[in-house]
């Protein structure tokens, strides 16, 4: 009992042990200061940064080939390959922007978010003609709502740089499936009232996409685009020697206004210009209050009609060929206001189509032309031939203006090898295609060698090998006797590339086989104008077609007349229609080649 007692006791006494004591926590290393070379090369990543900023790329590229990108952190790295991939676009060095943009994307994580990185890549994707892969970059960027305008904008305009069809196609499924369906329901409604009804649809099931929140520039023209002229005139040849090209226009013109959805359309008054003088015209269409003028087709009606400076907005289906002289901006005397009053029109000159900023299409005012001119075919064969890989070219032309001129405007756009040669009828083209090729020396260096050996030689005479391309101005008839004349001077292999006036005629189209050629949309695409066209008027003279084509465009941009200056392109009967910055309407026609005896357009063409 006492041992039992004493336990206790003995316990109680016991020294009481302190806590052990916790180690004081680990302090974390310091950081290794950054090297003197890691420091050099963010000093050199800064400045060429900074020469990115203003664009010289030479000396960006000079800083950035100094720094050491595996000596950088993450972040430095990533503004190393931006940098990198924003000088190589600049130098148009695409072997060197891809391969920075794959350093890139690999040491980005969640790069697809990235807005700065994802419009690189949708430049990058252009230049390279990706474009479904550009418009997904962009259409992939998150940005705060003050920065949607100008990425949309972007946006669209990629969207209007592919074909109506590819768009249809590219919206069943996909990145960005729904602004292609958009650019395709656009695209294909010929008026602005069926433009309009598809927006808003398109709005209502896509409430969430940013393009509700900021419309393209050419959208939101569109849904707030003040009304048309109440009462359109339209100044054509009737009679004379015009006439049958005028009524052509004409018809053409009312096809497209008959077919125009828009509950509420203008009034048409039409004056035949070879029946008086235009200024009585003119005032006999201001006695009738009209507030647009369509016309006239005839250069000198034209100039005539400038020379008057109409108080209201032109659109000319011709391109006068001097500016005129004088103040633009002086109103005549006795000029009757208009609701739709605006500057008069600055006549532009329409030899080359090219100077300075004219008076535009606007709400009240403006001028612009627009013509069936051989100079829109030239630029187009010239953008094929580069496509193609082409530079060494022979043309060979007739001696008509249209073709001179084609031949003067393929020349000045073409920065390569380029010969012509001209003949003088079609009795003479084979022989002039033999001396173009230089078939007759070839024979002619035959002649000496075997007059030298005395003694027979076997010989096969060839055409000259350093052409790669033969550019045609011929007409339809001309055309057929090219073709067997080129394989008669040992020339069919070579590609032949030709203005549509080689597939117009009588004539079969099976002969050209292979013939590469621009022509009109309303030519290759078949639809209810088309075939309301061959049925009620089979021209005898296929160029009436043209004029046909020319009357719809003209309804067209006067329906779209105050969206013009809007840069978004209009598909149109003659090619599609981009209003230039000197008033001029620029059309990229149709690219075709005849295939078994027919024209088959050729998918991807520029105009596409």
């Amino acid at each position: 009992m006492l041992l039992a007692a004493g336990l206790p006791a003995c316990q109680n006494q016991a020294p009481q042990t302190e806590p052990a004591a916790q180690p004081p926590p680990r302090q974390a290393a310091p950081a290794a200061p950054p090297s003197a070379g890691t420091l050099a090369g963010l000093e050199q990543l800064g400045a060429a940064e900074a020469a990115v900023a203003d664009s010289d790329w030479v000396l960006a590229q000079r800083l950035l080939s100094q720094v050491d990108a595996d000596a950088l952190n993450h972040p430095a790295r990533k503004q190393f390959h931006q940098a990198a991939l924003a000088t190589a676009l600049g130098l148009d060095d695409l072997p060197r922007a891809e391969a920075a943009w794959h350093s890139l994307a690999q040491g980005l994580e969640g790069h697809d978010q990235d807005a700065s990185a994802l419009r690189l890549l949708s430049e990058l994707r252009q230049r390279q003609g990706r474009i479904r892969e550009a418009v997904a970059a962009l259409a992939g960027i998150k940005a705060p709502e003050q920065r949607l305008p100008a990425i949309n904008n972007r946006l669209w305009r990629l969207t209007a740089t592919v074909s109506p069809q590819q768009a249809a196609a590219w919206a069943e499924q996909g990145p960005a499936a729904a602004v292609w369906g958009l650019r395709a329901a656009v695209a294909q409604s010929p008026s602005t009232t069926e433009k309009d009804k598809r927006l808003e649809d398109w709005l209502s099931r896509h409430p969430r996409h940013s393009f509700a929140k900021a419309l393209p520039e050419p959208l939101a023209r569109l849904r707030h685009r003040p009304p048309p002229a109440r009462r359109v005139g339209l100044f054509i040849p009737l009679t004379g020697p015009l006439a049958a090209a005028g009524r052509t226009v004409r018809d053409g013109f009312i096809s497209a206004y008959l077919r125009d959805p828009a509950a509420a359309k203008p009034e048409v008054r039409i004056f035949d210009t070879a029946s008086e003088p235009m200024a009585a015209l003119l005032q006999a269409g201001r006695s009738t209050d009209i507030q647009f003028i369509v016309g006239p087709l005839s250069k000198p009606a034209l100039e005539s009609l400038m020379g008057l400076r109409p108080r209201m907005p032109v659109l000319a289906l011709n391109y006068p060929r001097a500016p005129l002289r004088g103040d633009p901006k002086t109103p005549m005397d006795g000029d009757p206001p208009t609701p739709m009053r605006g500057d008069p029109p600055t006549p532009m000159r329409g030899d080359a189509c090219g100077g300075g900023a004219q008076g535009r299409p606007e709400a009240g005012g403006g001028f612009a032309a627009l013509g069936l001119a051989i100079e829109d075919e030239a630029a187009l064969i010239a953008e094929r031939l580069a496509a193609d890989g082409r530079e060494r070219v022979l043309v060979i032309r007739n001696g008509r203006s249209w073709a001179i001129r084609g031949t003067s405007q393929l020349a000045r756009s073409w920065p390569h090898h380029l010969e012509q040669h001209a003949f003088d009828n079609i009795k003479t083209l084979t022989e002039s295609v033999g001396e173009a090729l230089q078939v007759a020396s070839s024979q002619a260096r035959h002649d000496e060698l075997a007059q030298a050996l005395g003694t027979p030689l076997e010989f096969l005479p060839r055409a000259r090998q350093d052409i790669d391309g033969i550019v045609a101005f011929v007409d339809h008839l001309q055309a057929l006797a090219l073709a067997p004349a080129l394989k008669f001077h040992f020339a069919q292999a070579l590609p032949v590339y030709a203005s549509s006036q080689s597939v117009r005629g009588a004539g079969r189209l099976g002969d050209l086989e292979g013939f590469q050629v621009a022509e009109l949309p309303f030519q290759l695409r078949p639809g209810p104008l088309r075939q309301a066209f061959s049925e009620a008027f089979e021209p005898r003279d296929a160029n009436l077609t043209a004029l046909f084509a020319l009357g719809i465009d003209a309804y067209r941009l006067f329906d779209h007349w105050t969206l013009l200056s809007a840069g978004d392109p209009l598909r149109g009967a003659t090619g599609t229609l981009r209003l230039g910055a000197d008033g001029c309407v620029r059309r990229t026609l149709g690219w075709a080649a005849v295939r078994g005896g027919a024209l088959s357009e050729v998918p991807g063409g520029p105009s596409n």
